[in-house]
């Protein structure tokens, strides 16, 4: 479908595809690369094409260590399942949080277990009311026995396992939404961070020692001198061919900077590379566009800008945080199966709409009467990006 797609669209290069961590993508990878190497369409030869998702990375780490407290986490999560079965049981719950004076601005929410965030923020939410989990155990019988047939009512080792991993979870959660958004940058080629990171890096002895961080250092320096010479060995090929002789003093390449100022800024013993990473590092304001300042100094760094054009378009993301996560759990499960048609088809149909904006949990509260109301077709929802993030937190909780 890959192939298809690329000769459809008429991509004669290829510099990279980002994908999940399945085993099976490393076989379809290669056999991509197979026939791409063919047509001779690949940059460095695919040593870089496959690029897997950090988003799933992270997520395949926080899942092997809830492990951990597996029990605990099942145990709050029958708790909240309980209280969000019915209205009645739901009711009951809002009494009890009234009886031990509990402020929040939202009630618990369910968690779909294929998605350690969702988790994350079920375990806040049910945390703040711990108190009145406690009031319910002691006035609803059967809260009690049903939980009982399971792995039992949460205990106070369990809320205190989920109230040590919160922080750690808060942590994987933040890094999450902040890799996802569409707007993140590659830090080499940002100017406001360059190889000054890895600086950073060696003065924080925690996360590397010496030994790595020289390794780190020559690996980074490698691929950036081979991408380099790579872009720099095509644009002059292309300038051959294309012009068919050696351009005169006068004349302007692609990127409007004379030829002959190229080859003199070379003749000094350093290239463009070496030149932008010696530079002092741009003020790293909030309101610092990437894209524009790459396109004010692409006459200053043709190649470099050329680079980053491309570079900087590859997501370290397969998609955008909310669906960094396997959906298969929470499409028309046991839980979402009260919903009506419209309503399921509403959200999936937006899902795909706003695939790529960065997720921004809101507060759901009210929401549950304005979706009974439009259930029963006594309103309509105006479908803002509010109103869908928070619509679609509701009907997975």
């Amino acid at each position: 479908m890959v192939v298809s797609c690329l000769s459809v669209w008429g991509l004669d290069h290829v510099f990279s595809l980002t994908v999940d961590n399945a085993s099976s993508n490393d076989t379809g990878i290669e056999y991509l690369k197979r026939g791409l190497r063919l047509n001779n369409t690949l940059v460095l030869n695919g040593d870089y094409m496959h690029m897997r998702c950090c988003a799933h990375i992270l997520n395949l780490i926080v899942k092997d260590g809830l492990k951990e407290v597996d029990d605990s986490i099942l145990r709050i999560r029958a708790a909240v399942k309980y209280i969000k079965s019915s209205s009645s049981r739901l009711a009951k719950f809002k009494v009890c949080i009234e009886k031990q004076k509990i402020e929040s601005n939202c009630l618990v929410s369910l968690d779909v277990e294929t998605r350690w965030n969702s988790t994350y923020l079920m375990l806040d939410s049910a945390l703040k009311h711990q108190k009145a989990f406690e009031l319910l155990e002691l006035e609803d019988k059967k809260y009690v026995f049903e939980l009982q047939r399971g792995k039992g009512v949460p205990e106070i080792e369990d809320w205190n396992y989920a109230r040590t991993i919160l922080p750690f979870l808060k942590i994987f959660y933040e890094v999450t939404l902040r890799i996802s958004s569409t707007s993140y940058a590659t830090i080499v080629l940002d100017p406001r961070c360059k190889m000054d990171i890895l600086t950073l890096l060696s003065d924080d002895n925690r996360h590397f020692d010496c030994g790595e961080l020289a390794n780190l250092k020559k690996k980074l320096d490698s691929c950036l001198n081979l991408l380099f010479e790579a872009y720099n060995d095509s644009e002059e090929g292309s300038q051959r061919n294309s012009q068919g002789a050696q351009l005169d003093d006068d004349d302007d390449d692609i990127y409007g900077v004379p030829f002959r100022k190229r080859k003199m800024s070379k003749s000094n013993g350093k290239s463009e590379l070496d030149v932008y990473l010696e530079e002092a590092l741009e003020n790293p304001s909030p309101s610092f566009d990437i894209l524009a300042w790459w396109k004010v100094q692409s006459s200053r760094f043709p190649i470099i800008a050329n680079i980053a054009r491309e570079v900087l378009a590859i997501p370290i993301s397969i998609v955008a945080s909310e669906s960094a996560f396997s959906i298969g759990g929470r499409v028309l499960d046991h839980y979402c199966s009260c919903l009506t048609p419209q309503i399921v088809e509403s959200l999936i149909c937006t899902q795909d709409w706003l695939k790529g904006t960065p997720f921004e949990m809101r507060s759901t509260d009210g929401l549950e009467e304005e979706l009974q109301k439009v259930e029963h077709g006594t309103t309509m929802l105006s479908f803002s990006q509010q109103n869908v993030d928070c619509v679609t937190s509701v009907a997975t909780d």
